[in-house]
């Protein structure tokens, strides 16, 4: 069977490089795939949110703490609700995500964790860059429409 990319499929394929196997499977390709949808061209770094949940309280407690100890940073979250959020400031890439994944949980792998997803928030460039572009030309206010 042959893979035709519509033009998110393309657009995420020249992004990433990946072949139309990679871009089929995987709970990383759909939050990616959302993420271009609403515009962000996956470029910039940003703060994604990794999930990790844990049988019980007291293993989420010792977790956290082996985890910050091994650099990483948690959100601060009820930990009786038996997850972490392991904050990690990168661009959303396949294999930056994957190695997060990895590491955090081996740092946390006697306490058997289940790892969660990630997600972070959705950048707009295009439109940052709009309003940057506007201030900088000139910059000169806009005109104002009062008379004398």
């Amino acid at each position: 069977m042959s893979c035709v990319p519509d033009a998110l499929g393309e657009t995420y394929s020249r992004s990433f490089a990946l072949s139309c196997e990679q871009r089929r499977s995987g709970s990383d390709v759909l939050v990616l795939a959302t993420l271009l949808s609403e515009g962000d061209p996956c470029d910039e770094a940003r703060d994604i949110d990794h999930v990790l949940t844990f049988s019980d309280e007291a293993q989420t407690v010792d977790a956290a703490d082996a985890l910050q100890a091994a650099g990483f940073r948690l959100h601060d979250t009820d930990r009786s609700a038996n997850h972490l959020v392991i904050v990690d400031h990168a661009v959303p890439e396949p294999a930056r995500l994957a190695e997060v994944r990895r590491h955090s949980l081996e740092a946390a792998e006697a306490w058997s964790p289940d790892y969660d997803g990630w997600g972070c928030e959705a950048q707009r460039p295009q439109w940052r860059g709009l309003f940057r572009r506007r201030r900088q030309v000139g910059g000169a206010s806009p005109p104002s429409h009062s008379r004398r």
